[in-house]
This record gives structure tokens, sequence and C-alpha cells, in this order.
């Protein structure tokens, strides 16, 4: 079975883990826990629709939180174990990448922004943990046209472990605390 769709190392479970480590930190962090799989399924939609089903939740997480100052869409790259791990302190970290779409032509300089900013204090903190910012040439927006500041991220690969990207989480939600702060 393919692990980015195995329910125990789904990578809903890391977000989770963002969203209590944000908690931890003072920082009010919401986590949704929807299986967009799942849905995808229900509908009987391809994996191209996947934004498309995730657009709804984050209207609805807007429209019922009017004071969000940060959205983040984290995601599992396909990438192989020896191009998603990083060694830190002699232990495997997971490496991310800070995806931008081009045709975010509403908050395209926002979420380059955030994204630069983001990979800069990641490396600053931790060198190797980024993979860098990637600006996607689709037309696919990421749902980055309906909030100024969403940061899709992808964080390791279908071969990493959980412990691997729980470290990493660690590091992003010390560098979403460092941004949130300044």
């Amino acid at each position: 079975m393919n692990e980015t769709v195995n329910p125990p190392k789904n990578i809903t479970l890391v977000g989770a883990e963002l969203s209590s480590k944000l908690n931890e930190k003072n920082i009010n962090a919401l986590h949704s826990d929807t299986d967009f799989e799942q849905k995808l399924r229900n509908r009987k939609l391809d994996y191209s629709k996947s934004y498309d089903i995730s657009r709804e939740e984050v209207q609805r997480a807007l429209d019922k939180n009017k004071d969000l100052k940060l959205i983040i869409d984290i995601h599992r790259d396909t990438i192989p174990k020896e191009e998603s791990t990083v060694k830190i302190d002699g232990k495997n970290y997971v490496k991310v990448v800070l995806y931008v779409s081009k045709a975010n032509k509403t908050y395209f300089a926002q979420s380059l922004n955030l994204a630069k900013t983001l990979n800069d204090e990641l490396e600053k903190m931790n060198p190797g943990l980024s993979r860098g910012v990637i600006l996607k040439d689709s037309p696919n927006t990421y749902n980055q046209d309906i909030f100024p500041e969403l940061a899709l991220i992808s964080v390791g690969g279908p071969e990493n472990t959980l412990e691997e990207e729980y470290r990493t989480i660690e590091k992003i939600a010390e560098v979403i605390q460092k941004v949130t702060n300044e």
C-alpha cells in the first residue's frame, strides 16, 4: 500500500503535530482532519480536483475565523528517501519545499514573500532542511488566491517515517513562532 495514503502515516497526522507544536508555543492553531482523499472518492473525482475540495475547507475556516493570520497547507512530496531526508545533529529530518503558484494573480507577491521568509528562516536555523521555494507554472492557484498568507509546504516523502517528519515539524513550528512574533 502507498504509505502516503496509509492512515497511520497520513499527512494529516503531520498537520496535527504542527498544530500541537504551535499551541505549545502559545500560537493558537486550528487543524483540519478532513480526509480529502476520501472526499475525492465519495464524489468520484480524480486527484487533480484535490485543491477544489480543499478550497471549500479553507473558505469555511476563513468564514468561521476572521482573525486568521496564517494558513499552512501541508502535503507530502513523492520523492525518494535519499532526496527527502537530511541529517542534522546525527538525526534524520525530512526536507521541506515551499510552493508558490504563478497563477495566483490576487496574492502572488504576498505568497512569494511568505514562502521566501519561511524558507530563509528554516535555512538560517537549520541549513539543508529546505529544498527551497519553487514557483509552479500551472493553472492551479493552490488556494493561495483566497488568502494572502497561505503557505503550501511539502514535507518529506512516502518513505520517510513519522518520527522524521515530526522532527521537521518542530523546526517549522519554531520558524512560524519567530516569523509571527516579528
